[in-house]
């Protein structure tokens, strides 16, 4: 039995504090660590907590790698479904690769907390926890069944083949207070360009896009001399120019990838994740008269 100090249960009412302090994840080391909000889940958590007047966060995401979107709803979603009843989280992931390791990520999480904090009926199916004393639950899929999903998260929704399909069932099952998140690298100029591009004149739905140069973790003390790219680098860092080149030759030296995969701001993760359709000397005119076709323009 677990007596709680004032000081403590005031702590467990701050969702901040359980975030930081709560949870276990598995770190790019394969070490099992205190989970601790990095530089871009605290801008998420603080998305959260922005008042709405009854209307649910409606997001959308464009970012590098790695730096942790999708950990982040899978703890701020268990983290919902334990704290709260009646509440049902859904993580959309793009593949089925990914399922089994997203939801790894919740059963990690959920086993290394304080034993007395887990919810004493908890029900295990394939990707799916159910804590019945709650009548709340999270589960990972590639698609949302039937049913209310009180919050919604979509990973690498650019990568999702049936787009429009996905959207029609999935954004259906949430009601309006519920959330909504879509999170992507970029994919070339599809449904989720699209849809970024008219989330600007949207009062509903938000952007918000990360760039490598954000993240606290890329940069390194390895010099690398290498001018090619002054211009690009122009206003970044030393330490970051030298994790920049250093991953800038693990892709081969493929600028056009380079930016996919780690884009300095949101055009470079556009327009040069097309899969070879746009070269550097021509693509804002070849961008410009595609988007035309396409109905973007």
């Amino acid at each position: 039995m677990n007596i709680l100090s004032k000081k403590d249960k005031k702590r467990l009412r701050d969702k901040s504090w359980r975030l930081n302090h709560l949870y276990k994840i598995i770190n790019k080391h394969g070490q099992l660590v205190t989970f601790k909000l990095n530089y871009e889940q605290k801008q998420l958590l603080n998305s959260y907590i922005i008042p709405r007047e009854g209307l649910g966060l409606r997001e959308y995401i464009l970012k590098d790698r790695q730096i942790g979107i999708t950990t982040f709803h899978v703890l701020y979603y268990l983290d919902e479904v334990i704290f709260n009843k009646n509440r049902t989280a859904a993580i959309i992931a793009h593949e089925r690769e990914a399922l089994e390791k997203i939801f790894r990520k919740v059963k990690i999480a959920l086993e290394n907390m304080p034993h007395f904090l887990i919810p004493h009926t908890t029900i295990e199916n394939k990707r799916e926890l159910t804590f019945a004393d709650l009548n709340s639950s999270i589960y990972i899929a590639l698609k949302v069944r039937s049913g209310t999903v009180n919050h919604l998260h979509i990973s690498e929704i650019a990568f999702i083949k049936d787009y429009r399909e996905l959207k029609a069932g999935s954004f259906s099952t949430v009601p309006i207070n519920g959330d909504i998140t879509c999170e992507s690298t970029g994919n070339g100029l599809n449904g989720f360009y699209k849809d970024w591009h008219a989330n600007k004149h949207s009062s509903i739905w938000r952007n918000r896009f990360f760039s490598w140069e954000e993240h606290l973790e890329y940069e390194s003390g390895i010099p690398y001399i290498d001018h090619n790219y002054d211009d690009y680098l122009r206003d970044i860092t030393e330490r970051k120019k030298n994790w920049w080149h250093i991953k800038l030759e693990e892709l081969g030296r493929d600028f056009g990838l380079m930016k996919q995969e780690y884009p300095l701001n949101e055009e470079d993760a556009f327009l040069h994740s097309g899969k070879g359709l746009f070269i550097d000397e021509l693509e804002g005119k070849v961008v410009l008269e595609i988007e035309r076709e396409e109905g973007y323009l």
